[in-house]
């Protein structure tokens, strides 16, 4: 484990590379870092402008860069030990005079596309800020945060870029910015479909506090205490997930299709997002919502739409009536636990009773997996012990497990974790603890 800054920076000054110190003793060294994230409430339904409820986690990225007189970006990234696993390098105006398109190109083999979070976040500095980028830089980076396991690793990679860039450059940007253009940078250069909540929950985010974001399309509601006697963990599945996967990127689809033929509907045209749905308001029109339907048959009578995260295929079919309704409901459930969380008489069975739902709601659309309804199944096994329910987090198809339960309920999780080890095989990392968000790090 990386741990802390101070950790890294000694890492970042006695890292070799061919023979030799990768930086230079006598050139400044500029750091960024940010946490991952734990979405307790909220999940992949901040795409359709839901609430959310975030908390940042202990875990980090860190990122070290330094400005060189060559014509060269070379980027290595580093594992938990400090060794080398990846890296990249092109001239640097090569990579100046790329566009957004082009990027996405020629970063989109397995071997390069790793590097597509780190150049998207470039080149959005430059493009809609005007950030002025060096020819040659080097960069280093190394991470706790586990890729895949939907804890929002590259936030936490793209938002600890943007960071250590601006204090290279020293530049200013409005928090909440950096937030939309990290967004961008992985939408339309790494090519893959996430909402906003992951960026803005690793920089505005609150130690011991759920973020509770409005995603429309991204306002802070409010932030909400966690009570001293409950506590929020997360258990890594051991499966990695990708929201560049079809899964993801086909739900996503048949939830925008859903709301286009919600659109169509009578007193419903000016409707923005599917969020703005009471369930009451959605039951009533739902059976105007097909369960599936062709894209080729959605283009004919709707045409397409434009959104450089997802796009129609006209060969795919869709399931449509089920994404539809997921972040209506999913949006009032994250409601009622803020609601609830923030007042006196506290219950945990019934907060455990709503992620257990959203959890549900996993399945529902696609996104389950078997390796996390294990670990629900366990969860709500040891209710008893003070668990009180558990949901998947972020994109689901496996990563991590979110759980809820008595603040002294620790020997609990660990037997999830002891039990889950022993029938799968797989010893799961546990995530334990917040942190504050690094918005200070643009100010």
């Amino acid at each position: 484990m990386i741990g802390d800054r101070k950790s890294f920076e000694k890492i970042a000054a006695s890292h070799e590379h061919d023979g030799s110190l990768f930086f230079k003793s006598d050139v400044p060294i500029h750091f960024g870092l940010a946490p991952g994230r734990l979405d307790v409430m909220g999940g992949f339904a901040d795409y359709s402008a839901s609430h959310v409820l975030e908390i940042p986690i202990r875990e980090c990225t860190f990122v070290a860069v330094q400005e060189t007189e060559l014509n060269a970006w070379e980027i290595i990234s580093l594992d938990s030990d400090g060794a080398p696993t990846r890296s990249f390098e092109t001239t640097g105006t090569e990579c100046l005079s790329w566009s957004y398109s082009e990027a996405a190109g020629k970063l989109d083999d397995p071997g390069s596309a790793w590097a597509a979070y780190i150049i998207g976040v470039l080149l959005v500095l430059r493009q809609e800020c005007d950030v002025p980028l060096p020819r040659g830089m080097r960069v280093l980076i190394a991470t706790d945060v586990p890729e895949g396991r939907g804890v929002s690793s590259s936030a936490s990679l793209e938002v600890a870029v943007a960071a250590a860039i601006c204090d290279l450059t020293e530049t200013v940007v409005d928090p909440i910015v950096v937030a939309a253009l990290c967004q961008k940078a992985e939408n339309i250069v790494a090519r893959a479909a996430c909402g906003i909540m992951d960026q803005m929950t690793v920089i505005c985010g609150r130690r011991d506090c759920l973020m509770l974001l409005e995603c429309r399309p991204a306002r802070i509601a409010r932030y909400v205490n966690i009570p001293t006697d409950l506590t929020v963990w997360g258990i890594d599945s051991g499966v990695s997930h990708s929201i560049a996967g079809s899964t993801y990127h086909d739900v996503r689809v048949g939830a925008r299709m859903g709301l286009r033929i919600v659109q169509s509907l009578p007193d419903l045209q000016q409707l923005s997002h599917l969020a703005e749905l009471s369930p009451e308001e959605f039951h009533r029109i739902e059976e105007h919502l097909p369960e599936e339907m062709e894209g080729r048959q959605y283009l004919e009578k709707y045409g397409n739409w434009s959104d450089a995260a997802t796009t129609v295929d006209a060969e795919t079919v869709y399931r449509v009536r089920v994404p539809t309704r997921h972040p209506v409901l999913e949006n009032d459930r994250v409601l009622a636990f803020a609601e609830h969380l923030g007042g006196e008489a506290l219950d945990g069975d019934y907060l455990g009773g709503l992620m257990n739902r959203s959890h549900q709601a996993y399945s529902q659309c696609g996104l389950g997996s078997d390796e996390t309804d294990l670990l629900v199944e366990l969860v709500n096994r040891n209710r008893e012990r003070g668990l009180f329910g558990a949901k998947a987090s972020g994109g689901g198809s496996g990563g991590t497990v979110i759980v809820l339960g008595d603040a002294q309920a620790s020997d609990a999780i660990r037997e999830v974790a002891s039990e889950y080890e022993n029938l799968m095989g797989y010893s799961p990392y546990i995530f334990s603890g917040s942190r504050d968000g690094v918005a200070d790090l643009f100010r």
